[in-house]
């Protein structure tokens, strides 16, 4: 019997040993996790001296600017304001007084049209010397004076030297003034075009032409606009075309029927052909 008691003493003791080298060891282990964290992580001290240095070094850079408070007001002119940014033969190119007498002028106004502003100003700048320039970067040189008003605002608008070759001059200009609700007013007129009371076969073939011209992106294929020319000629002259025709125009192409509305305009004993 006590033997027995014995060896469950020598147990209780073992017990007691294991407990307390296993409760040292996890202390020296969370202690080494602690110190490893405070060595890798900034206390909140540290991270607002860090933030204070940052300040105090934007500051210092901000000190090197000398300017007067007063100067803080008055805008800064870059150093080519224009939104054209010309090539050096361009620029040294000897513009004429004589030329702008020459030069058509836009002015941003809702009936003007911007296509036709374009092709009068190609006739123009074709007509003047190239003096060692391209004729698209004189086009760039002489473009910006045939604006005025409203239309010369808009230029001012654009950021300085954004714009780096004709296409692109022409390209922003019909963008700003060749809008997709004009588009989609000519196209309306060329689909649902009509000859006017009284009007003259050959005035009214120009008028659509005219239409056609003023809206070459219309996407029509000439099949249709010769079968919309003829839907909308009155009675009258629907069979004088059809006579013309040898019978009946839809007999014939679109290529030929074009010939024959040519023919039709041109030919002096229809002129008083008018629509009733």
């Amino acid at each position: 019997m006590s033997d027995t008691l014995a060896e469950i003493g020598q147990r209780l003791e073992r017990l007691k040993s294991n407990t307390f080298e296993n409760s040292v060891s996890a202390s020296a282990q969370t202690s080494s996790v602690e110190e490893d964290n405070s060595s890798s992580c900034p206390t909140s001290v540290d991270s607002f001296d860090n933030s204070n240095s940052d300040r105090e070094e934007e500051m210092a850079g901000n000190n090197n600017d000398n300017r007067a408070l007063e100067d803080y007001a008055q805008p800064v002119i870059p150093n080519s304001p224009s939104c054209i940014l010309l090539p050096t033969e361009a620029r040294n190119y000897d513009l004429k007084s004589s030329y702008f007498h020459m030069l058509p002028s836009f002015y941003g106004l809702p009936n003007e049209d911007p296509l036709a502003h374009i092709k009068e100003f190609y006739n123009v700048v074709s007509g003047l010397p190239l003096q060692g320039v391209t004729e698209a970067n004189l086009r760039m040189r002489v473009f910006p004076y045939t604006l005025k008003d409203r239309a010369k605002g808009w230029l001012m608008t654009l950021a300085p030297g954004s714009l780096t070759t004709w296409d692109a001059v022409a390209k922003k200009f019909l963008e700003k003034f060749f809008s997709t609700q004009k588009t989609a007013t000519l196209r309306g007129q060329i689909f649902n075009f009509k000859q006017d009371d009284g009007e003259p076969f050959n005035e009214c073939w120009e008028r659509f032409k005219g239409l056609l011209l003023q809206c070459p992106h219309h996407g029509l294929p000439l099949y249709l606009q010769m079968q919309f020319f003829y839907d909308g000629l009155t009675q009258t002259c629907q069979s004088t075309v059809d006579n013309a025709a040898g019978g009946a125009l839809k007999k014939k192409n679109a290529q030929e029927s074009y010939n024959i509305y040519e023919m039709l305009g041109s030919n002096a004993q229809h002129k008083d052909t008018r629509g009733k």
